[in-house]
């Protein structure tokens, strides 16, 4: 059975960190579904790449999803008070479904008190904010995996992949982007 995975973009958000796990869960057969955090369906990321979202993610029933992705970048700090999306990730987090950030991402599970529980990874640039934190590029702590930023976006998204699907489905994706996991 295919798994749905819900991706925020939201705006200045770093383009390898969101286009990448959209392209490997693809790959893996997954459903995914982009969804804007702001009024616009087209978002613009932090190098200036313009996407376009599926749809707005306040126009979204969330309870399809088995897996929410939140790639970082600037964007991070224009969310990160969203009361919307910090209740998003409550709702994902009590129903043990996987949660997936990276780079500064990690700040909105840090904002709802998450890093008290689980150890996380983040970029360095906002490493100063967690005190539960491990400096590997991606760390799997429960349902809940974190990574450094967009050099680990593979192995951050094959980790997700391999935490959903297991190892061979994992291997089957790296192997097909001649990637050594």
């Amino acid at each position: 059975m295919a798994k749905n995975i819900l991706v925020l973009i939201h705006s200045e958000f770093e383009e390898i960190e969101a286009i990448t796990p959209i392209d490997l869960f693809r790959r893996a057969g997954y459903h995914v579904t982009t969804a804007s955090t702001s009024n616009e369906i087209k978002i613009c990321g932090k190098s200036s790449i313009l996407i376009k979202a599926d749809c707005l993610l306040k126009d979204l029933i969330h309870d399809k999803y088995d897996a929410i992705v939140i790639p970082g970048g600037p964007g991070v700090f224009k969310i990160r008070n969203q009361k919307s999306i910090q209740e998003l990730i409550k709702k994902f987090h009590n129903q043990k479904k996987l949660i997936g950030c990276i780079c500064a991402a990690p700040l909105l599970l840090l904002d709802i008190g998450l890093n008290d529980k689980f150890s996380m990874t983040c970029h360095p640039s906002v490493s100063k904010e967690f005190k539960n934190l491990i400096p590997n590029k991606t760390v799997k702590n429960g349902h809940i995996i974190t990574s450094k930023g967009a050099g680990t976006s593979i192995h951050f998204s094959l980790t997700i992949i391999k935490t959903l699907s297991g190892k061979m489905l994992a291997k089957r994706v790296a192997e097909a982007i001649c990637f050594n996991f």
